[in-house]
């Protein structure tokens, strides 16, 4: 949301990943561009990343799974050359390290909690994937 990313757009990601990835993209109105992982680490390339890139990308997604971190110097790299940003889907990895560094934090775009009660609604429904049309869901109240 706050990259402006929408109808149009393209957000590269990996084919190797949860389906959360792929409904924020399409909720956004923006089309996944899924690529496919390396088969020794199972995460992107910096390659393919580069290959897969388009005039209509506006994000790359490297997605940090099962306790391994993503290159993310190389693809942020490949980022900052196209002026396409990195947003880091660390969602597989809590307490996974990169570098000496927490993975989730090296990207352009974290996710954030807002206090505004309008875009607050509007994750929170993201959050339950658009399964209900009320808060909180009947299942959780």
């Amino acid at each position: 949301m706050a990259l402006g990313i929408g109808p149009g757009d393209e957000v590269i990601t990996p084919s190797q990943t949860w389906v959360s990835t792929l409904n924020m993209i399409c909720l956004l109105g923006a089309t996944p561009v899924m690529i496919d992982v390396d088969n020794d680490n199972l995460m992107i390339t910096p390659a393919a990343v580069e290959a897969a890139i388009t005039s209509r990308t506006k994000a790359i997604i490297p997605v940090h799974y099962a306790g391994a971190p993503a290159d993310i110097d190389a693809i942020r790299a490949v980022g900052e050359r196209h002026g396409i940003s990195v947003i880091e889907d660390a969602a597989h990895a809590a307490g996974t390290h990169y570098k000496g560094r927490h993975v989730g934090w090296q990207g352009d775009r974290h996710f954030l909690v807002p206090r505004d009660q309008k875009h607050d609604l509007r994750r929170r429904r993201a959050d339950c994937h658009r399964t209900t049309t009320s808060w909180p869901p009947a299942s959780v109240a």
